[in-house]
This record gives structure tokens, sequence and C-alpha cells, in this order.
């Protein structure tokens, strides 16, 4: 039954990504100092929140937010008219939303011997008709990234060629097998970044605007807005608006 409840939860994920869910290395800056962060194109937990109601009650018609321009750097804020409607990426009803992202701190790995068996220590393919093949020594595994019920994904990079793995949380956490690499202790000396990684998570939408460009909003700068209240989950992929 476990096994078959991660299966749902990891379908559930892709199903509430507008496109295939992937991890990836991105650039921000916060406070003015650059910072190297894993980004994903969804919300993390089994039961991700928050459910951001945008005034639901009020079907097909329409409120002013603010976002900014990029998440990368927050320079830029904008005004944006979204479809009122609730916000999650369980969400059912009519809203503005172009995908969901997580921005967390870097968690790379290095392979310290060969693998052969790599399922025997908890890797499979996160992709169903994908195989993973021998791991070997001095590859990495790169871009981990919490996902939902103990269960991770993060790349595996190995004679040039990438692909997702699927893991338990604790997987990496075998010191005979994996070493966190370098580059996430002293990412200056890798990336010449001013900083090292932004050890906080976010969680943010981006927003198709009525005004005809589109924005990124942090989830709690969103709740904070006018006319925007926090909603319920009542169940496992089902969510209501604010009481």
């Amino acid at each position: 039954m476990k096994r078959i409840g991660i299966i749902l939860t990891i379908l559930l994920f892709i199903a509430s990504a507008s496109a295939e869910l992937g991890t990836y290395k991105l650039e921000v800056e916060r406070n003015g100092v650059k910072h190297l962060q894993v980004a994903m194109n969804t919300w993390q937990g089994e039961y991700p929140g928050p459910v951001i109601d945008v005034s639901s009650k009020k079907k097909n018609k329409t409120t002013t937010v603010k976002g900014w321009e990029s998440l990368r750097k927050l320079s830029v804020q904008k005004n944006c008219t979204i479809a009122n409607g609730l916000y999650h990426p369980w969400s059912q009803t009519k809203n503005s939303v172009i995908d969901f992202y997580t921005i967390a701190p870097v968690l790379d790995y290095v392979v310290l011997q060969d693998i052969a068996i790599p399922e025997d220590l908890g890797l499979s393919a996160f992709y169903e008709g994908q195989t993973v093949p021998a791991i070997k020594a001095n590859s990495k595994i790169v871009n981990f990234m919490y996902l939902a019920e103990g269960g991770a994904m993060a790349t595996l990079q190995q004679d040039g060629i990438e692909q997702y793995l699927y893991l338990s949380y604790d997987s990496l956490e075998q010191p005979e097998y994996f070493e966190k690499t370098l580059e996430t202790k002293a990412l200056k000396t890798v990336t010449e970044l001013d900083g090292s990684t932004y050890d906080v998570n976010e969680q943010w939408l981006y927003v198709k605007c009525a005004e005809g460009y589109k924005v990124f909003i942090q989830d709690g700068d969103l709740l904070g807005q006018k006319g925007v209240k926090l909603g319920n989950i009542t169940g496992y992929g089902d969510i209501e608006g604010a009481n």
C-alpha cells in the first residue's frame, strides 16, 4: 500500500505541473546577494499549501494584484489583473496560472564507488518505461529536491548524459556511496557568485495578466493582497475556498 501511495503522489505531482516535472539550477538575487538555487515546476509536500482564494465566490470576475517581472531579481513590480478562482496545484477552477515553482537550496552529491544495481540503494527511474544504468564512481547526482511521501527527485549526470531519478528522501545519506559535492559547500569557487546558497525555500506562481504580460508572485505575497484569502485542503487532491 505504501508503494501505491507514493506512485499516486508522484502522478499527482506530474499532473499538477503544466509541463514535464523537472529540477534545474537557477541564479537568484536576494537582498543584493546572488545565490545559486534549485528550481522545480511545482510545489512540494503530500498536501502542498497554501490554498490561495482570489475572490473565488465572485465567479467570472477579476482581481488586480502585484507581482514581479522576474523571480530571479526582485527589482520590477507590476500590477497584474488575474481571474478570480483558487490558486493551487490541485485547483480545478478557472485561474490565470501558467506554472508553479519551488526554489530551494542546492544539494548535489558525487558518487564514491560503482553501483551495479542502483535499485538496491533506493534509486530508480523517475518516468515510466525508463531504466537506470549501472552508476559509475565520480558520476554526480545533482539538483536533489524533496517531493512528497518521503520521496524525492534528482538528476544523474554520467557520461555526458542526464537522467531524472526517483529516490527516497534519505537514499543519498549513505556515506560509503555518496558525498556532498564541494560545489554545495563553496559555490563561489565554482559559480563565481557573490554568496553561497540561500538557505530558504520559496514558492512562486507564474501568472498571465489581463494587461498582456506575465508576472511571478510569491505565495505569501499573494495571500497578503486585498481580496485574497486562505482556502482549505479537504482531502488528498481536493481543495475549497475560504469559509
